[in-house]
């Protein structure tokens, strides 16, 4: 076995080991791994903003928003790992896991789109420096990036199923020891609901609740989608490889690969 696949569990007993030696550990990794996002971007030629708004009572921050022609990219990055006994099958922790990352990025992302839809744009703070970031008619695409793999879970096909699952179904614990875990996947499910229906009563044209503009990343996602990319369209390019095809693979790499690999072929026909 190459030694690369011991990286995930390399990262989570190094972070282990820290957590109780080193207060609020967790922060400064979750800081590391949002500069390092940035970092790669800015690397690869792609313009990334981010900071805080204030709009009216609402208050809000973007971790990195990517513009494009024709779309809005909003990544929002939750360290939250899949744990230990979600990985051995039990039900609830993985819901709840998904949810103090998938789900939380989701209902993240959908207050910054219905004020951006609401008031057709954001002004970002980050320090000193301000930045609007323009609606004109775009589209709005939402990234969940975690810094570790969830493995099948971050596939596009699954991804929707979980969300539908977490926003049309009444969730319960059987027993009552999990109940508090539930209610709040619960509560976030429904706010992601309460979203995509307040967004659909603000444009017409909303195509009611769809999940086609989701997206549940890893880091090591990141970075291959990054490969070969040199501005923001090119990373809507790269990051759209896979946005209408579904292979069934559970395996991003792979189907990345077949993705790349077919849009090759069609440009030498």
């Amino acid at each position: 076995m190459d030694r690369v696949w011991c990286a995930p569990a390399f990262y989570e007993a190094v972070a282990s080991s820290v957590r109780p030696r080193v207060p609020n550990a967790d922060s400064f990794i979750g800081l590391a791994f949002e500069r390092l996002v940035k970092a790669e971007l800015e690397a690869h030629g792609v313009r990334v903003v981010s900071g805080t708004y204030n709009i009216g009572s609402q208050e809000g921050e973007c971790d990195a928003v990517i513009e494009t022609a024709d779309r809005i990219i909003f990544v929002e990055m939750k360290k939250k790992p899949l744990t230990r006994k979600s990985r051995s099958g039990n039900d609830i922790n993985l819901f709840y896991d998904l949810s103090e990352s998938l789900l939380a990025a989701m209902c993240q992302i959908g207050r910054h789109e219905i004020l951006l839809f609401k008031h057709g744009s954001i002004e970002l703070q980050d320090g000193s420096e301000t930045y609007t970031v323009e609606r004109n008619g775009r589209a709005v695409e939402r990234v969940a990036l975690s810094p570790v793999e969830f493995g099948g879970m971050q596939d596009r096909g699954v991804i929707s199923q979980v969300l539908k699952t977490m926003t049309t179904s009444k969730l319960s614990a059987v027993d009552a020891s999990n109940a508090h875990s539930i209610n709040k996947v619960q509560k976030k499910g429904q706010e992601l609901l309460d979203q995509y229906n307040e967004l659909a009563k603000i444009q017409s044209d909303t195509k009611g609740v769809t999940f086609m503009n989701c997206w549940f990343l890893s880091l090591g996602h990141f970075l291959t989608i990054l490969q070969g990319v040199s501005s923001n369209d090119s990373f809507q390019s790269s990051l759209f490889t896979t946005r209408h095809v579904m292979m069934g693979s559970l395996d991003f790499y792979f189907e990345h690969a077949q993705g790349l690999a077919l849009k090759a072929s069609r440009k030498t026909q």
